[in-house]
């Protein structure tokens, strides 16, 4: 079960089937998550900032 609070998120669109999402938390953890709408696949990785 994911317990972060947000303090803010960015979307961008690619094209049209890839996009990427970037959640930020409020202990420094970048998550972001890279998305092909197409093929349903989908990637996560977490960075510090």
């Amino acid at each position: 079960m994911n317990r972060d609070f947000y303090e803010g998120y960015s979307m961008n669109f690619e094209d049209k089937c890839n996009a990427e999402v970037k959640l930020k938390t409020y202990s420094s953890l970048l998550n972001i998550f890279k998305v092909n709408i197409c093929t349903n696949q989908s990637e996560i990785i977490s960075e510090r900032v």
